[in-house]
C-alpha cells in the first residue's frame, strides 16, 4: 500500500535541480539528497507519459490479491538493472539486485465508459539503493503530462470519482512522510510490498508469471516439480472458499502491519494468510488495547456474529481513531467488508461450548463463589504459570512478573500478600470492576482527530505522558488534546473467555500464589528476559554457526521479541522459536553484574543450542562456570528448532568462589 517517503521534513519541498546527477547516477547509488524530481527522469516509461507505456527494460506485472485504493485503479512497474535478476525465495520477498526500480501508479477513469482513459493522480517508486530501498512519490499534474516528487503528500481534488460504475466526489490523498512509515517499516527497514512468490504466482498465458520471468532470465532459482506459493484473488468468488478469499483480503490491506515484523506486532493479531493459530488472526481474541476502536465490542472475531467483530467494526469506519486501515484510504471498501462479514458469518459459533469460559459480563456472589470453588479445588499453579505465558494471551505485554515484562499493568508479584483467591478470579472475569487508581486507563482525543487509549504515566502543567501495549509511551502537550474520557482497565474484557475452564483455574491459582512467591536465593540470579528473533532473517538460516555472533553484532534493525523466563530461572526453548517453520532459532539475552560472579548455562543434553558469552563460545554445564568480571555481558543462543522442541535453558549468575549446590 502505503510507501516510505524517507527524505528529511528538514529539507524542505523545494531542492536544486539534479538533472545532472540523475543523468550519472544509476539508482543503487541515489542518495536522499539526490533522488530524481520528475517521474520522467527515471526513463521507466516511452511515448507519453499517461500512457504508461513500459520503456525497454521495464516489465510491467501483476499481483494475485490487490489491496484496497479508494477505489483506484493500479498498474505496476518492475525494472531490474541490465544482465541482472532477482533471486526466488518462498517466503518473504524475491532477492532483487541493487539498483531495482519498482513503481505503482494509481489512477481513476475519466467515465463510466468502457475503457474510458485513466486520469493517473500519483506514482510511488522504489529503489533499491546501497543505503536500502528508498521511496519517491510522483504527483501527477492535471494535464496529465507530468509527475512530480511530493516530499509532504497532498490532497488532490478529483472533480468525480468513477467508484463501481457509479460517480461519487473524492479527494485522493497521496501520502505524507508519517503515514508511509507506518506501512512499509517492517522489521524497521522500509520494504516493498506484495513482492513476494504468493502474490507473483499469478497465472498469465497458461503459466506463471514466475515462471515467465525466469524464462526472461529475471528471475533464478525457481523450483521445479513442487507447487509454488500462492495467494488466492480475493475476487475469485467462483469454487473459492469464502475463508480463503477473505484471508488474501486481510493478507493484502492488513498483514504488512498485522504481523510480528510489523508495526502492529504489540497487538498479537497477525493477518497474514499463512497464519495457522485462530487466535492469533482474531477468533475470540481481545485486544491489547482498542480504546474506541472497539466499538464496545469484546472480541477481533466473534465467530459466527460478524456485528459484534472488532474487525468488521474497523473495516468499516472512516472515523479516525477506529479506522483501520489507518491510512491510505477515505472510503469504506465496501466489497471487502461484505466478505469478511460473511467469512465471520460462517464460522461456528462458541456460546454454548461447555468447556470454554466464554463471556462473563456480571458475577453475583454464587457465581463467583463456583468460579472460586473451581479454581481452587481444580487448579494447578505450575500449569497456570504455563497459560499466562502463552504467546496468545499477551499477558507480559502489560504486566510483569518480578520486574520481567511489560510496564503498563502492575507487577503481578507485588500485589498485596493478603491477595485473595476470589479477588484474582474476579479481576480475571470482569477487569474493570476494581481498578487501581495508578492504572486507571483514559481514552485521549486530540484536536487533529488522533484517539489514543492508555495509563496516564505523567501529567504536568504542560504535558501529558500516556502509555499502552501497542505504541508504548507517547507524550502530548496539553494544547494538542480536545478531550479526555476514563476507560477503567485497559485489560480488555473478555481476555479469558476463549481459555478451557481448566486453564482458567490453574491461571486463577497461579497469580494468586505470586504475592507469596519467593524467589530462591541459592539458585544464583537468573536472566529472566530474553529477545529471539521473529521471524529470522533469511540470512541466518544457512550461515555457519561460527558466523553468527559476528552477524548479530553488525546487523541493525533486527526483529527482536521478548520472551520471559519462569521462576525457575528457566526458559522452554521452543518460546524462543520464530512464529511458523524455522529450521534454526537465535536468542540473546543482555545482563550486569556490579560483583565478580560465574555463569553458569544449563540446558537439556543433546537439545542442539551453540551458545556465546561476550563473543566467545561457552559450553552449556561447564564445570565451575565461566567467570565473570562486573560489568555488562552479552549471550548469544543458536537453536536446533527440531532438536532442542523439549528443551528448558537456564542461564544464571552465581556469587564467585561459591560451590555449586
Amino acid at each position: 500500500m502505503l510507501l516510505l517517503w524517507l527524505l528529511a521534513i528538514a529539507i524542505g519541498c523545494s531542492r536544486p535541480s539534479t538533472n545532472q546527477v540523475v543523468a550519472t547516477l544509476s539508482p543503487a547509488e541515489w542518495t536522499i539528497s539526490d533522488a530524481p524530481e520528475r517521474l520522467s527522469d527515471l526513463g521507466l516509461f516511452q511515448g507519453a507519459l499517461a500512457d504508461q507505456e513500459p520503456a525497454a527494460g521495464v516489465v510491467a506485472y501483476q499481483i494475485n490479491s490487490e489491496p484496497f485504493y479508494d477505489y483506484a485503479l493500479s498498474r505496476r512497474f518492475i525494472k531490474l538493472p541490465p544482465g541482472q535478476a532477482a533471486q526466488y525465495q518462498a517466503k518473504g520477498n524475491l532477492k532483487f539486485p541493487l539498483g531495482t526500480l519498482v513503481a505503482q501508479s494509481l489512477g481513476y477513469p475519466t467515465s463510466t465508459t468502457p475503457d474510458a482513459p485513466i486520469r493517473w493522480v500519483e506514482t510511488r517508486v522504489l529503489a533499491l539503493t546501497s543505503q536500502g530501498w528508498l521511496a519517491i512519490p510522483f504527483v501527477w499534474n492535471a494535464e496529465q503530462t507530468a509527475a512530480e516528487q511530493e516530499v509532504v503528500g497532498e490532497r488532490v481534488s478529483l472533480a468525480d470519482l468513477v467508484k463501481a460504475g457509479v460517480r461519487a466526489p473524492a479527494t485522493h490523498i497521496v501520502p505524507n512522510f508519517n503515514d508511509c512509515k507506518r506501512c512499509h517499516k517492517i522489521a524497521n527497514r522500509v520494504q516493498p510490498l506484495a513482492l513476494d512468490a504468493a502474490q507473483l504466482n499469478i497465472q498469465q498465458s497458461g503459466k506463471s508469471q514466475l515462471a515467465h520471468w525466469a524464462g526472461s532470465g529475471m528471475l533464478t532459482g525457481l523450483p521445479s516439480g513442487s507447487p509454488l506459493p500462492r495467494l488466492v484473488d480475493w475476487r475469485e468468488a467462483s469454487g473459492v472458499p469464502v475463508a480463503d478469499r477473505a484471508r488474501s483480503w486481510l493478507h493484502a490491506n492488513c498483514a504488512h502491519c498485522h504481523q510480528p515484523r510489523g508495526a502492529a506486532r504489540n497487538s498479537g493479531l497477525y493477518l497474514g494468510a499463512d497464519v495457522a493459530e485462530p487466535a492469533l488472526y482474531g477468533v475470540l481474541k481481545s485486544p491489547i488495547a482498542a480504546g474506541r476502536g472497539s466499538g464496545g465490542h469484546r472480541y477481533d472475531i466473534t465467530p459466527g456474529r460478524p456485528g459484534d467483530s472488532i474487525l468488521v467494526h474497523r473495516i468499516q469506519s472512516t472515523e479516525p481513531g477506529v479506522m483501520m486501515p489507518e491510512y491510505g484510504r477515505t472510503l469504506v471498501h465496501q466489497e471487502g467488508v461484505d466478505l469478511i462479514r460473511a467469512w465471520i458469518a460462517d464460522m461456528a459459533s462458541a456460546e454454548n461450548d461447555p468447556t470454554l469460559v466464554g463471556e462473563v459480563t456480571e458475577l453475583t456472589p454464587e457465581q463467583l463463589a463456583d468460579w472460586v470453588q473451581m479454581a481452587e479445588t481444580g487448579g494447578d499453579s505450575s500449569r497456570g504459570e504455563e497459560v499466562l505465558h502463552r504467546r496468545e494471551m499477551q499477558c507480559l505485554q502489560c504486566h510483569a512478573i518480578q520486574g520481567a515484562g511489560g510496564n503498563v499493568g502492575p507487577d503481578l508479584a507485588t500485589l498485596p500478600p493478603d491477595t485473595t483467591l476470589a479477588h484474582v478470579v474476579e479481576s480475571l472475569l470482569l477487569p474493570s470492576k476494581v481498578v487501581n487508581p495508578k492504572f486507571a486507563a483514559v481514552t485521549v482525543q486530540t484536536v487533529d482527530g488522533l484517539v489514543l487509549s492508555g495509563v496516564k504515566v505523567e501529567e504536568g502543567e504542560t504535558t501529558l505522558l500516556l502509555r499502552d501495549p501497542v505504541r508504548g509511551d507517547t507524550r502530548l502537550s496539553k494544547g494538542q488534546i480536545e478531550a479526555i474520557e476514563p476507560m477503567g482497565s485497559l485489560m480488555p474484557v473478555g481476555v479469558v473467555s476463549r481459555l478451557k475452564k481448566n486453564d482458567f483455574a490453574d491461571l486463577a491459582r497461579f497469580v494468586a500464589s505470586l504475592p507469596r512467591h519467593k524467589p530462591d536465593p541459592a539458585a544464583g540470579q537468573s536472566i529472566v528476559r530474553y529477545e529471539t528473533l521473529d521471524p529470522l532473517p533469511d540470512e541466518l538460516i544457512e550461515l555457519p554457526a561460527a558466523q553468527v555472533a559476528a552477524f548479530l553484532d553488525s546487523a541493525a534493525d533486527l526483529p527482536w521479541r521478548a520472551a520471559f523466563a519462569r521462576l525457575s530461572g528457566e526458559v522452554p526453548a521452543r518460546e524462543l522459536f520464530p512464529l511458523g517453520d524455522s529450521p534454526r532459532a537465535v536468542a540473546r539475552a543482555q545482563f550486569e553484574t556490579t560483583e565478580p560472579g560465574r555463569f553458569v548455562l544449563e540446558i537439556n543434553p543433546g537439545a542442539g543450542v551453540t551458545a556465546w558469552l561476550n563473543g566467545k563460545p561457552v559450553t552449556p554445564g561447564e564445570a565451575g562456570g565461566v567467570q565473570l568480571a562486573p560489568g555488562k555481558h552479552a549471550l548469544v543462543l543458536l537453536i536446533d528448532t527440531t532438536a532442542a522442541a523439549d528443551a528448558r535453558i537456564r542461564a544464571r549468575v552465581a556469587p564467585a568462589n561459591k560451590s555449586e549446590t
